[in-house]
């Protein structure tokens, strides 16, 4: 992170020995630990953060782009033609069906003789 060296380490450790004292080194080096976990962690995030909005920009702009290249009128008219063509279907099988319904005979109801056990 910061590029320093094992012998950089070791010249920082031994001032901040004599200077801080023996007892208490343990918890300035706790502490010191905690900050640098803190700041990794930190920095993780914005990258994470960085890198999803820069997917999100590019996704976006792909979505503008696609959209961009449809032809909406086009679209519309196709969507237009393929409507008449499946309500003229329609109109023209219902028009069949009345036609075949009149030319049927219409023949009238067959009397039903009743034959009953009592006869």
């Amino acid at each position: 992170m910061f590029d320093i060296g094992f012998l950089e380490f070791c010249v920082i450790a031994t001032v901040a020995l004599l200077v801080v004292g023996p007892e208490r080194m343990p918890a300035l080096v706790r502490s010191v630990g905690r900050w640098v976990g803190k700041m990794k962690r930190f920095m993780n995030e914005v990258k994470g953060d960085l890198e999803r909005e820069l997917k999100a920009d590019e996704l976006r702009q792909m979505m503008v782009d696609e959209t961009a290249s449809i032809d909406l009128g086009k679209v519309g008219a196709e969507v237009q033609d393929a409507v008449k063509e499946t309500a003229k279907e329609a109109n023209d099988s219902l028009e069949e069906g009345l036609f075949s319904l009149k030319n049927q005979e219409l023949k009238p109801p067959r009397k039903v003789e009743s034959t009953s056990a009592a006869e």
